[in-house]
């Protein structure tokens, strides 16, 4: 009798030790404060995201005749975007997630329930870049909690959220089609002090309807 009660003992204190283990790691290291997040994210299209922005230099380029120059985004605007893209994507608490420009990469954090009672949160860093002339937002160390997840695992959770008119999920990336920014073609990303770049061409028809829909502010 005393050996059954010293191997339930033993297995009481192994199972403890294991439930403390797991809620120790599901527990970020800084939990987000709801009360500081920022919950005036809103739904932006492309006409917000130029009028949010200003061309801090361009020139003009032959063969073809076009438009070059570099559009700088302001933090808030970039977080609107990605709040858009969350949402069309059907993302869980997106209303609730902090989005932040940091360094050279978009940070998110957002509350998460594991198992569906275990309160964590989940942290991810997008990746901006271009893919065949379509502005790209790669996912890249997502964590819950403490842990790291991989990317074939994030590849494979990607999968239920859906893709929509313009805006394409395809393993850890989110696609924005060129259609969707057009007269303006994205060629390059850079992000630097909390400032996304975008450097952009125009083809010579387009222009002038370009600076009248965009109202852009043109420095130079």
């Amino acid at each position: 009798m005393k050996n059954i009660t010293k191997i339930l003992a033993i297995i009481a204190i192994i199972i403890l030790i294991l439930v403390g283990a797991i809620y120790y790691f599901l527990t970020p290291s800084e939990k987000l404060d709801l009360s500081s997040t920022n919950k005036e994210n809103r739904v932006v299209t492309t006409e917000d995201l130029l009028k949010g922005a200003s061309i801090d230099t361009f020139k003009v380029l032959n063969n073809p005749l076009r438009l070059e120059g570099k559009i700088n985004v302001s933090d808030e605007t970039v977080q609107n975007l990605v709040y858009t893209i969350m949402k069309k994507s059907d993302m869980e608490n997106v209303e609730y997630s902090d989005i932040q420009v940091v360094k050279n990469r978009i940070k998110i954090v957002s509350p998460y329930k594991v198992l569906g009672f275990i309160d964590s949160q989940y942290e991810l860093y997008l990746d901006l870049g271009v893919e065949k002339d379509n502005l790209v937002a790669t996912l890249n160390d997502f964590k819950i909690g403490k842990i790291k997840v991989s990317n074939t695992i994030i590849k494979n959770v990607l999968k239920k959220y859906k893709s929509t008119s313009g805006l394409k999920v395809e393993g850890n990336k989110f696609i924005v089609d060129k259609s969707n920014i057009y007269p303006m073609l994205v060629k390059k990303v850079d992000v630097k002090d909390n400032i996304v770049i975008l450097n952009v061409e125009v083809e010579a028809e387009n222009v002038m309807e370009f600076l009248k829909n965009s109202k852009i502010g043109v420095i130079g």
